[in-house]
């Protein structure tokens, strides 16, 4: 028996010894896959305040290095990015004919990326030139891939030129298969619900994500015999989870192995996981670069070995290639800020000796911050400093908390750092950024706005209204659309006037405004909440660019055409008018401060400034039904109406 069991005994040995070294691990399959998404043209690097402390972080520089590091170090990576990788840095203001974005990608190694909303900032059209020029360009570009587009639904008047494009640059509108190694992948990319809901200028219609996605992991188990699925989905993650498109993608289409969530801007501090998907992101501007580190298991799907969000800071060297690469590509932005009387993108133009509240902040409250205050009477110096002596009192400057896209920290302002504060949109001039305008509306119309800002906007992110000189007090325990008590507009001298409904009053907003309250506040009930902006005699304006405001500017000339002028051997050069931008007018109006160290400085009235909104937080029964607001008396038996359509397209639920 000992002779029996010694013998076994060495055989199991054996056995162990021989199969260790090969048959587990030749035969495993292993993959890297680096991520980023809303990296918004943040290609130099962003400050921020981290622990009190400023800090810069991000910057395609950066990024290259850690890539490098992670491909020395691993065999099989992916590297992929989830849309939104344009619009808000000077960066995109050449979009259509340099396509930074998009060849910077290239350069970094990435093997695809995907359409976000902010792709389609400046229309179907100007993506479709970018697609062409980032092709001629560039022969070192990443896949793109968008397949839910529904083009025969679609109506845009440039649809066929941005499909000739997507032919052109190679754009995959179903999936593509890539080899990392021993490892097959197919891949493919999606706008989500509220991605397309917020891409007005795009003109196209995209299919529903699951139903899509469906479709699409069905052609890929029927026709590929790949190790892994992934999505690259602009649509995003929520803590409310009927808000969280990506959760209900993964938990509709199964077979889906990774999907890359972009648009919300999320962190995901380890994977969500639903079944055996995993979903990830990174969060915004190229402040981490996202790791995911995982083995295929005997059932055919993929377990997490290791997941890592690397922070992109200091500590991190630029690439010299890379960066000197990016050098050149900036000279392309100088011929914008020129049209606007600037040298170059780090041009000094003021000092803040403080940090301004930062984006979360603004979007998280419904009470106005130091720089929505600092922007708006921005609008009100502006506008006076282009009418002169033509100019017309202004009763409220507005902007939205969407409108706002970074801040100030403590230290130098660079115009650089003016643009990326108002980075959005595109004026009827087709230059970056959108323009103020000048409109008129009922003292009845101003209420409803008050009212669709203490009522909505702690139910969508964004739609915060901030003014100067429109004071009000609230409480938010009244019913929806009735929770404004007091309302008045402050004047010059402190005295504070109660509002007409019928009176006309002037108000200043960039464009992006006007579109939000019309085409997502009026348009979604049904004309219920109706904002219809007027000239000054009070007839409907129906093209925004007729209320557009100009600035002058006199046209610049060389030292040689002065000398010419001088003796009159060439006439003077007659002044230009420009679009008054609204980074242009939050420009201007920081370069008007007194100057200390020689540079214009923000004074302390904007840290020290008080709250145009007052919270009156009351049960008593009298504060909550003592009376009715014009708004809520107007609206009347449509109320159910209007709570139903905001409901239906916010996607929230209103505890009415």
């Amino acid at each position: 028996m000992k002779r029996v069991l010694s013998l076994l005994l060495s055989l199991v040995m054996l056995v162990s010894f021989i199969s260790i070294p090969t048959f587990a691990t030749s035969d495993a399959k292993k993959l890297t896959v680096l991520f980023t998404h809303d990296l918004h043209s943040h290609i130099e690097p962003s400050k921020n305040v981290v622990g009190g402390k400023k800090v810069e972080t991000g910057g395609f520089a950066k990024i290259k290095t850690m890539i490098d590091n992670v491909k020395a170090q691993e065999d099989n990576v992916l590297l992929v990015d989830g849309g939104d990788f344009s619009m808000g840095t000077l960066f995109q203001t050449v979009f259509a004919d340099e396509a930074i974005e998009l060849r910077m990608l290239g350069a970094l190694g990435y093997d695809a990326t995907t359409l976000g909303n902010h792709e389609f900032d400046y229309d179907s059209g100007n993506l479709a030139k970018m697609l062409t020029n980032a092709k001629d360009k560039s022969s070192d570009l990443p896949m793109l891939l968008s397949s839910n587009i529904n083009w025969e639904k679609s109506k845009s008047k440039d649809k066929q030129a941005l499909k000739t494009a997507f032919e052109y640059y190679g754009a995959v509108e179903e999936y593509t298969v890539v080899q990392k190694g021993n490892v097959k992948i197919a891949m493919f990319g999606l706008m989500g619900w509220n991605s397309a809901e917020v891409s007005p200028n795009s003109g196209l219609t995209f299919d529903d994500i699951s139903t899509s996605a469906k479709k699409t992991v069905a052609k890929i188990k029927a026709n590929e015999d790949v190790d892994m699925i992934v999505c690259l989905s602009h649509s995003g993650t929520s803590s409310q989870k009927m808000l969280s498109e990506d959760e209900t993608l993964a938990k509709n289409v199964p077979e889906i192995d990774v999907i890359i969530s972009g648009h919300t801007h999320s962190i995901t501090q380890k994977p969500i996981k639903s079944g055996n998907t995993i979903i990830v992101s990174c969060g915004e501007y190229g402040a981490n670069l996202g790791r995911i580190d995982m083995t295929k298991n005997a059932k055919g799907r993929w377990d997490v070995n290791n997941f890592v969000l690397m922070p992109v800071d200091q500590t991190v060297p630029s690439d010299p290639a890379t960066q000197k690469q990016i050098n050149e590509l900036k000279k392309h932005i100088k011929s914008y800020l020129e049209v606007y009387g600037y040298k170059d993108y780090s041009q000094i133009i003021g000092y803040t000796p403080y940090n301004f509240a930062d984006v979360y902040t603004i979007n998280s409250s419904l009470n106005d911050q130091d720089l929505t205050r600092l922007i708006t009477d921005s609008y009100v110096y502006a506008v006076q400093q282009a009418e002169g002596d033509k100019y017309k009192p202004i009763d409220v400057a507005l902007v939205p908390a969407g409108a706002i896209r970074s801040t100030f920290i403590n230290g130098p302002i660079t115009v650089a750092d003016v643009f990326e504060v108002c980075s959005l949109g595109i004026g009827s001039d087709g230059l970056a950024g959108y323009p103020l305008i000048s409109i008129y509306l009922t003292g009845e119309e101003i209420k409803l706005i008050a009212e669709i800002d203490v009522s909505v906007g702690d139910m969508v992110e964004g739609v915060q209204f901030f003014t100067t000189d429109l004071k009000y007090t609230y409480n938010p325990n009244r019913a929806r659309l009735n929770r404004i008590t007091k309302i008045s507009l402050q004047k010059p001298d402190g005295q504070e006037e109660e509002i007409v409904n019928d009176k006309l009053y002037r108000v200043v907003m960039e464009t992006f405004t006007v579109q939000m309250l019309k085409e997502t506040v009026q348009d979604k009930s049904f004309g219920v909440l109706a904002i219809d902006p007027k000239d000054e005699q009070g007839n409907q304006i129906t093209d925004l660019s007729n209320a557009i405001i100009y600035d002058k500017q006199k046209a610049t000339v060389s030292k040689w055409y002065a000398f010419a002028m001088r003796f009159g051997l060439v006439k003077g050069k007659e002044e230009q008018k420009i679009e008054l931008k609204q980074w242009y007018a939050l420009a201007k109006y920081i370069e008007s401060f007194d100057k200390s160290g020689g540079v214009p400085t923000i004074p302390q009235i904007y840290e020290d400034a008080t709250p145009n909104k007052t919270i009156h937080n009351s049960y008593w029964p009298s504060d909550l039904f003592g009376s009715f607001s014009d708004v809520f008396r107007t609206i009347g038996l449509y109320s159910s109406l209007v709570i139903a359509a905001v409901k239906h397209y916010a996607q929230v639920y209103l505890p009415f």
